[in-house]
């Protein structure tokens, strides 16, 4: 296994850069502006991404296993035949992206936008949706029969709701 080395890209604007095979294994991308860049092969696994600005990029066949994109924005992102195991998106907005032959299995897509999302052929076995905004019942149904879980974080009953 070659060694890495972490690196903090913090706040690092990193728009239209051409990052295309980099192993960036450790490094913390937190509130990066990486929109329009072309991350295509990245490692990116176990990398905190949490507010990170991906719109448009292209992360095609991208390793991001276990990485935190909490509340990301990735409208318009194409994450083609990504590997997205167990990652946590909740609250990331992924209006328009491209998921096809995404592995999203394990991962957590709890209040994640998916408005204008296909998820046909993306792998999404005990994968956590809950409050989706975008996704219809059918939607809904389909995911679940393919594997994933349907959580409920509030409701609302009679006018009063809870957690």
């Amino acid at each position: 296994m070659r060694p890495y080395f972490p690196v903090n890209l913090n706040a690092a604007n990193l728009s239209r850069t051409f990052l295309m095979h980099a192993d960036l294994r450790g490094a913390t991308l937190i509130e990066a502006n990486l929109m329009d860049a072309d991350l295509a092969d990245v490692n990116l696994s176990r990398v905190n991404l949490t507010q990170v600005n991906l719109s448009r990029a292209n992360l095609s066949s991208a390793n991001l296993f276990g990485a935190i994109l909490k509340e990301a924005i990735m409208v318009g992102a194409d994450l083609s035949g990504a590997d997205l195991f167990g990652v946590n998106l909740s609250g990331a907005n992924l209006t328009q992206a491209t998921l096809n032959r995404a592995n999203l299995s394990y991962s957590n897509l709890s209040n994640t936008n998916l408005t204008e999302v296909d998820l046909k052929i993306t792998h999404v076995e005990n994968a956590r949706f809950g409050e989706n905004e975008g996704l219809s019942e059918t939607n809904q149904f389909d995911l679940q029969r393919r594997g994933a879980i349907w959580e409920m974080t509030s409701f609302s009953v009679g006018g009063m709701s809870g957690s």
